[in-house]
């Protein structure tokens, strides 16, 4: 499991895409245009080109707020750093730590 935290910029400085008014229309018509049809890429339309280009073999993206990430991580009973469904190496040092130290902890 990665976990990343991306921060956005405001919506208004978000790259343009064409529209049917771009070429011919005033700004100030733009400015009114925009409530019908907007300029600026979609959430939708930025997850998408964000998992094509984020894509890794063997995990899946998430798209949350972290919040939300967060409780779901708590709430699924994931309460520690190593998660039990990572793949491949991970369980290597996760076996030495765990047979490695026969000292009982104070509770």
């Amino acid at each position: 499991m990665l976990e990343t935290v991306i921060i956005f910029k405001p919506k208004a400085e978000w790259r343009k895409k064409e529209t049917w008014y771009s070429s011919w229309a005033p700004d100030w018509a733009k400015a009114l245009l925009r409530h019908v049809t907007p300029d600026h890429l979609s959430q939708e339309e930025l997850i998408a080109q964000m998992n094509e280009a984020l894509s890794i073999p063997g995990l899946a993206n998430a798209w949350t707020m972290p919040i939300k990430g967060r409780f779901e991580m708590l709430s699924t009973g994931l309460r520690t750093r190593w998660d039990s469904r990572s793949p491949g190496l991970i369980w290597i040092p996760l076996r030495r730590s765990a047979h490695g130290s026969n000292r009982s902890s104070p509770r």
